[in-house]
């Protein structure tokens, strides 16, 4: 969406260097969020999955889909 502004001001003449960097701080916020969003799921997934439940049953198959959907926004 912000690479669609940036192009429709940019074809316009109207994009400013002040607009052209507070839209890439914005697009870089959002991609670290996202980042941080990963790893927290990854360092959880890594300790739930050293665990079993007593029976030998893993729980690292279970907790893949929750880190896939996380880290690619619908």
């Amino acid at each position: 969406m912000l690479d669609l502004t940036e192009i429709i001001l940019f074809a316009a003449s109207k994009l400013k260097a002040i607009t052209y960097l507070v839209l890439q701080v914005v697009k870089t916020i959002i991609w670290f969020t996202i980042f941080v969003i990963a790893l927290v799921n990854v360092t959880n997934w890594e300790r739930k999955a050293s665990s079993t439940d007593g029976i030998g049953r893993d729980y690292q198959y279970e907790l893949i889909i929750p880190i896939v959907e996380d880290a690619i926004p619908l």
